[in-house]
């Protein structure tokens, strides 16, 4: 029988909600995580040692001070520079997930160099190639309680404490956020979503749901989905390149609130583009790629996307995108939905 996991969801979030350095992170999770690292490895490096041990710097490597610790230094969360010459780089990742091509080019910056790379996610990621080394957030926890206890300085000591507890928190939520059988209902219910805006962590959890789509359709294609955030609703989307012989014209997929869009974007070509283009868009669009909007042709869409008059037309927004769409069954499971996103992604 179908199963709701909303409940698993508001308990983890209730507990999150009430901790001061969760309500302090919310105007930037991974800025706000990757500082308190950069903390500790500026003002604690040896109490610290473990957690960076975790990351990728072996105790007998660790100096009493690192030479250097970088925030935001050629695009990159965090650097430690330690030893001769050695460096860790850390990509961090709360509620998102890395791509290879940006890995790639991570690894490009530091070509010759000594350089060990670790990968912290605190979603449940395909494991990145060598050299890049996965790490958990809950790989963080122990650590976090042994720098804690290391610590002398008592406020230091309680805010990495809290800190550890926040960590503890946000790893629970995001299990809770997994389903947890395959047929459990994609869809929240409306009394949640109002509830988990109420204490601020829906767009958290609305970011956690859509990695998770998005990272099932990595494993299971190749190919990158995106996964995020637009007007305070979770979006997933999937386009391919440009197709060639036109001017950046890209074919794909979103999947938003309870529509599922098939869609194309006709790229920067002025005669296409802005406001009053709008129609000569949708011609252009209608002429090209009409087949590319046949959801009967989604076979894995036929018991969950929706008929509906105000479904034939076309969509669009400014300045070159034109869509139309599905309303999504509130009966639809994670693994419809999961099977749906990997059909459109290999039909695109």
């Amino acid at each position: 029988m179908p199963t709701h996991g909303d409940d698993r969801i508001l308990d983890a979030a209730n507990v999150l909600a009430t901790q001061p350095l969760y309500i302090l992170s919310t105007a930037g999770q991974e800025l706000f995580h990757t500082n308190m690292l950069f903390w500790l490895a500026a003002r604690y490096p040896e109490e610290s040692a473990s957690v960076f041990e975790r990351l990728g710097i072996a105790i007998s490597e660790a100096p009493k001070n690192y030479e250097k610790v970088s925030r935001e230094h050629k695009n990159i969360d965090l650097i430690v520079e330690y030893g001769a010459d050695s460096l860790l780089v850390i990509e961090n990742k709360i509620a998102a997930i890395a791509t290879q091509r940006q890995l790639d080019a991570y690894e490009e910056k530091f070509v010759g160099k000594r350089v060990k790379f670790a990968l912290l996610s605190l979603m449940p990621v395909m494991s990145p190639p060598p050299p890049w080394q996965e790490v958990g957030y809950q790989d963080l926890i122990d650590p976090l309680r042994h720098t804690s206890n290391a610590i002398r300085a008592s406020f230091d000591s309680q805010l990495v404490e809290a800190y550890q507890q926040l960590v503890v928190t946000l790893v629970a939520l995001c299990s809770a956020v997994a389903p947890q059988s395959s047929d459990e209902i994609w869809s929240l219910k409306k009394e949640t979503r109002e509830e988990l805006s109420r204490i601020r962590v829906l767009p958290l959890v609305e970011k956690m749901r859509g990695n998770l789509i998005a990272s099932h359709v990595l494993g299971a294609t190749s190919l990158a989905a995106n996964a995020g955030l637009s007007n305070s609703l979770g979006l997933v989307e999937y386009f391919s390149g440009p197709i060639k012989g036109t001017r950046g014209h890209r074919r794909g997929w979103q999947m938003q609130g309870d529509q599922f869009r098939l869609a194309v974007s006709t790229g920067k070509a002025k005669k296409y583009s802005g406001e009053k283009k709008c129609e000569v868009r949708e011609r252009l669009v209608e002429s090209l790629y009409l087949e590319h909007f046949d959801f009967d042709a989604l076979a894995c869409g036929k018991s969950m996307l929706l008929q509906d008059k105000s479904t034939k037309g076309w969509v669009g927004y400014n300045p070159s995108f034109v869509y139309r769409f599905r309303p999504i069954s509130h009966a639809a499971s994670w693994s419809q939905i999961k099977a749906l996103c990997v059909e459109a992604t290999l039909r695109t």
